[in-house]
């Protein structure tokens, strides 16, 4: 588990499509609020859970 700001996960994204080193994972906010997203990314497709 990691936390990074905004910019540091865009960079770490672009990163890994760049160099072909896509993996899974979840993003999510640590802020709790009333609109909570969670991405689940994999090496083909991506789901993103509104809860």
């Amino acid at each position: 588990m990691f936390k990074v700001s905004k910019g540091e996960l865009i960079d770490f994204i672009k990163k890994s499509i760049d160099t072909g080193d896509m993996r899974e994972f979840l993003i999510t906010p640590i802020i709790t609020s009333k609109n909570k997203k969670v991405f689940y990314l994999t090496e083909d497709l991506y789901y993103l859970y509104e809860i």
